[in-house]
């Protein structure tokens, strides 16, 4: 995927995101769900992950969590990403594949973010 599509599709999350937190506060899923699929999708994760970083502080920062949280369980997905993309080649397999794929990444987000919310 090219970075200026990336731009734009993170974009367009960012904002439907924004827009969706103005009807039902502290609802956040469409920027991380996003930002978890670009980087299941993207061909290169060294030259993407500067984007991604990027991202996901700006998901934090309208997330309605304290600075940083959503940022750091963000990272810890895409490292989670970064570390089955050298097991696994997603860019070659079937839609149903990547759905589960990326539901599971998904899952694993929402997860640490249910643990956070439990713990605090």
């Amino acid at each position: 995927m090219k970075p200026w599509v990336l731009v734009i599709i993170l974009v367009g999350a960012l904002a439907g995101d924004w827009i969706f937190q103005r009807i039902m506060p502290g609802m956040i899923w469409l920027a991380p769900v996003t930002i978890i699929v670009a980087g299941m999708l993207s061909r290169d994760m060294s030259k993407s992950l500067p984007l991604l970083a990027v991202a996901a502080l700006v998901a934090d920062l309208f997330s309605g969590f304290p600075f940083g949280i959503v940022a750091c369980i963000l990272y810890a997905t895409l490292g989670t990403i970064a570390f089955v993309k050298t097991r696994i080649n997603f860019r070659d397999r079937a839609l149903p594949f990547l759905l589960v794929f990326g539901y599971l990444f998904s899952f694993e987000f929402f997860a640490f973010l249910c643990l956070y919310v439990i713990i605090r």
